[in-house]
């Protein structure tokens, strides 16, 4: 039988970013003895690979600051993620509910994939995905998802994030997208989500009318 897949973002979809980024970034540039940015800043560009990250929120810096500044950040996420990593309330229970009703679970982010595991591991989750899939530049997101539909070739499959570039990179691979409200997306794009979830347990309600309907 085909698997019903559901590929989720990460940052700002699972795991409450803010809980950890804030702190190990604001250290990484008091290490560096940079200017050290807003929680607004930092939670704009949540769902940029680490290296666009840098570029962006240090535009006139060498690419040995931006180096040097992703190995401390880096350093902290190591040191904060196993200390004070949150997910979203009740997400966990959302995932469990899927596997229950015969979904399978797939992970698609632009960060590492041993960033992704450290979180699903310290967050207790990372059983429940089948397929987990990060940066492997110079591919896409959109890359990723497609490799992971090659892999799964699902007989139904959705795509849930809170950014732009999740909901470009299911346009790129026909997948429907839910863009979730709760995350660090602006409003305005989420709003070209296929499907607008305010709350985690919206996702599980409308992945099982798209999946009655398909």
């Amino acid at each position: 039988m085909k698997e019903k897949l559901v590929i989720f973002d990460n940052d700002g979809t699972l795991y409450k970013t803010e809980s950890v980024s804030i702190e190990a970034i604001q250290k990484a540039f008091q290490d560096l003895n940079l200017s050290i940015p807003t929680a607004e800043e930092i939670l704009s560009l949540v769902g940029e690979t680490m290296e666009s990250f840098c570029e962006k929120i240090l535009p006139t810096t060498t690419s040995e600051i931006h180096e040097n500044l992703a190995d401390r950040i880096r350093f902290h996420e190591r040191v904060l993620i196993p200390k004070k990593a949150e997910l979203y309330d009740n997400i966990d229970k959302v995932l469990k509910k899927l596997i229950r009703e015969g979904f399978t679970l797939a992970i698609c982010s632009n960060a590492s994939v041993s960033y992704i595991n450290l979180v699903l591991n310290t967050l207790g989750i990372v059983n429940l995905f089948k397929y987990i899939k990060g940066k492997e530049l110079p591919k896409t997101k959109a890359d990723l998802i497609k490799d992971i539909l090659t892999e799964s070739n699902p007989s139904f499959a959705i795509l849930v994030g809170d950014t732009i570039h999740d909901i470009n990179a299911a346009r790129e691979n026909n997948l429907p997208c839910i863009g979730v409200r709760y995350g660090y997306g602006k409003d305005d794009d989420i709003m070209h989500a296929d499907f607008i979830a305010d709350n985690p347990e919206d996702i599980l309600t409308l992945i099982n009318n798209l999946n009655i309907i398909s």
